[in-house]
């Protein structure tokens, strides 16, 4: 069966190692050493695997939560004192930290001038030991670029993306140390399922991407004829990361967040707009929609037009109503 469990003997200690079937990094609870299964012949014991302790609370974590709920733009104002959590669950999770010398060539015009450059940088890269992610939300906002914040416009008329934002990824430098089994505490430490090569071959894609769209937004307007990304692996690092998995409800609807259990950071993290948030983006865009009708009905004798602002207006008022009785 594909979820039955397995065991082997630490390489360490000699103490069984249970795992399920697709896990290939594994952690023994009794010497606290990672063994990796790098093939079916080769049992590899990780010579120096590395933890960032826990030092978060539950109370801390709900703390770390409502003060994220006060910051940015177009979260609901008594988000962070009517919110209520119903899971908050704190694990050590397997990440391959790598590091990389990357350089980023490229060629193109941008309409009749040539260009072609090149940026060369030291690249930190956190992949995830794991090839499904379970009931772990926002784990992908460890890298950079990825979205952090997703705003819930709930039953807004217009589709937007306001008040989100994008990652600046994780430190897995600052705070780790030398795996330490009485570290781990009653926490519970999920095994992985990417071994380091594999980890690698992730890495080096998923830079090249990231490498590739930043070039890119920073040449905007330039029409590429090439472009190349090469990766020099100079350190890989498996690390055990704490992080807090949060649900809570905010008026009967459910949202989640993640949350980093070092330093209290939350990585990411879903949240409701304020409904007066959206009432003013929706009368700024109704507004301006209403005056231009408006306007051009004036100008051009188009009495109809006046029908339209009418409406625009209208719906601003009913929503605003709506809003105030919510």
């Amino acid at each position: 069966m594909p979820d039955s469990t397995k065991t082997i003997k630490c390489k360490s200690c000699g103490a069984p190692l249970n795992y399920r079937h697709g896990e290939n990094v594994l952690h023994c609870n009794y010497c606290g050493s990672t063994t990796m299964l790098a093939d079916y012949d080769n049992i590899v014991t990780i010579a120096e695997p590395f933890i960032i302790p826990n030092k978060l609370t539950k109370g801390a974590a709900s703390a770390s939560c409502r003060k994220w709920m006060t910051e940015g733009t177009f979260k609901a104002k008594e988000l962070p004192n009517i919110a209520a959590f119903s899971k908050l669950e704190a694990r050590y999770l397997p990440f391959w930290t790598v590091r990389a010398h990357v350089k980023t060539s490229f060629s193109g015009s941008r309409g009749a001038s040539e260009m072609q450059g090149s940026v060369e940088e030291e690249v930190a890269w956190v992949v995830y030991a794991r090839t499904d992610p379970g009931d772990i939300f926002g784990f992908w906002a460890l890298n950079p670029g990825a979205q952090s914040t997703a705003p819930d416009w709930g039953d807004f008329p217009f589709k937007l993306n306001l008040g989100s934002d994008k990652s600046e990824g994780i430190d897995m430098v600052t705070g780790k140390e030398p795996f330490d089994q009485k570290l781990v505490g009653d926490i519970e430490l999920i095994n992985g399922q990417i071994t380091e090569s594999d980890a690698k071959k992730k890495a080096e894609s998923e830079i090249a991407a990231f490498a590739r769209k930043k070039t890119a937004e920073k040449n905007a307007g330039v029409a590429f004829s090439s472009f190349d990304v090469s990766t020099s692996f100079e350190k890989v690092d498996l690390v055990y990361l704490p992080l807090w998995s949060i649900e809570y409800a905010y008026r009967g609807k459910p949202y989640r967040m993640l949350l980093e259990g070092h330093r209290g950071r939350v990585l990411a993290g879903e949240a409701p707009v304020g409904k007066w948030d959206k009432v003013v983006v929706l009368s700024i865009i109704l507004g301006s929609i209403g005056i231009i009708s408006a306007i051009l009905a004036g100008a051009f004798n188009w009495p109809y037009l006046y029908i339209l602002s009418a409406i625009a207006f209208l719906i601003v008022g009913i929503y605003a109503i709506k809003a105030a009785l919510s």
